[in-house]
């Protein structure tokens, strides 16, 4: 129940603060602004994504990027994904495989912002997609391409919302420390627990474009 409930506290959030951004001062009325009209002032961005989080119970490193149109400043729809590694295990007293997860995912990427034109803010990233994993084992004991097997695999959807407190350097750079939470459908891959994949990730995120 906290898990899901970090999750609807994100959603929460990022709406009710989107809702309340500071109308531009310098705006000459207070004509309602649309997403492709005159008043508008778009820009995109693309990023690097460096993320840890605990997949099956063991630490993982997650290495992504992402890329969108940024709309009036406070909104960037667009496509992200990761790809991931999970940590060996190490079997050799019992003469058994060495074996780890790998696999990726990604989709769409929904990311309001909030007061972008403040040097430190929040954006609240969701992203929405789909992935495989696989089981990848070693017979052994080495690293010979020829040994490396593939046990069972298969794919899965994703939900993964989030918070981000960004830093603007420079007017194309910023970067942003990450927390999200991954949620996946239950897993039918072999022995492995249906929820291995949940879980949160904390990351860096680099970006740059024009904002």
């Amino acid at each position: 129940m906290k898990t899901y409930g970090f999750v609807i506290l994100i959603l929460l959030s990022g709406s009710v603060l989107f809702a309340q951004t500071e109308p531009n001062p310098e705006a000459e009325d207070e004509r309602i602004q649309t997403l492709f009209g005159e008043n508008a002032d778009n820009g995109g961005y693309g990023a690097l994504m460096f993320n840890y989080s605990q997949i099956n119970d063991k630490d993982a490193f997650l290495f992504g990027m992402r890329g969108g149109w940024l709309l009036d400043h406070k909104l960037t729809i667009g496509l992200g994904g990761y790809g991931f590694i999970s940590d060996l295990e190490w079997d050799n007293v019992n003469d058994e495989p060495d074996h780890f997860l790998s696999g990726g995912y990604g989709g769409l990427l929904i990311e309001p912002v909030v007061f972008p034109f403040k040097p430190v803010h929040l954006a609240f990233p969701i992203l929405i997609g789909a992935g495989g994993m696989a089981m990848v084992e070693n017979h052994d004991h080495d690293n010979e391409w020829d040994d490396w097997d593939v046990d069972y695999a298969g794919a899965f959807f994703v939900f993964e919302p989030g918070v981000e407190l960004e830093l603007n350097l420079a007017k194309t750079m910023r970067v942003a420390f990450a927390v999200t939470y991954r949620l996946t459908q239950d897993l039918q891959f072999g022995d492995i627990d249906e929820n291995a994949l949940r879980g949160f990730n904390y990351g860096l995120v680099l970006k740059f474009g024009e904002f």
